[in-house]
């Protein structure tokens, strides 16, 4: 996990599979933060895909009031993959998106999605596309 304002790294650690966090990272003041996490999939047979994950958190931090980072966590579910996370040649796959939002008390909140998706292929090349407000949830 790391923590960053500013282009700065305030904390930074590595945890290991079976690990709990341990101590939390205090917000220095008020601003824009990052959370950034990566999560590895070890053991799996060669070739497997999706043996990695990360999230990045940017949110705004009042250091004059307690309040929950208000984060959403995206689920990925392809249909019609094989054991091996394959699709067909030539077929078209369905990604169901599926949204986790924990409540955190204040109905000031708005619920608005947007959808990005950033393909990149093996030389390294990239394409990010981004739907603004997509939808609301209730």
């Amino acid at each position: 996990m790391k923590l960053t304002h500013a282009g700065r790294t305030l904390y930074s650690h590595k945890y290991g599979p079976s690990q709990e966090p341990g101590a939390q990272p205090r917000i220095p003041g008020s601003g824009w933060y990052t959370i950034t996490e990566t999560g590895h999939r070890d053991h799996l047979p060669a070739g497997s895909l999706s043996t990695s994950s990360s999230l990045s958190l940017h949110f705004y931090a009042d250091a004059g009031r307690n309040q929950q980072i208000r984060a959403y966590i995206t689920r990925f579910s392809p249909e019609a993959l094989n054991s091996r996370n394959q699709a067909a040649s030539g077929s078209t796959t369905t990604i169901d998106l599926g949204m986790r939002r924990d409540g955190t008390g204040d109905s000031t909140i708005g619920r608005r999605v947007g959808l990005r998706s950033t393909v990149t292929d093996t030389h390294g090349d990239s394409s990010t596309t981004t739907v603004h407000n997509a939808y609301a949830v209730s």
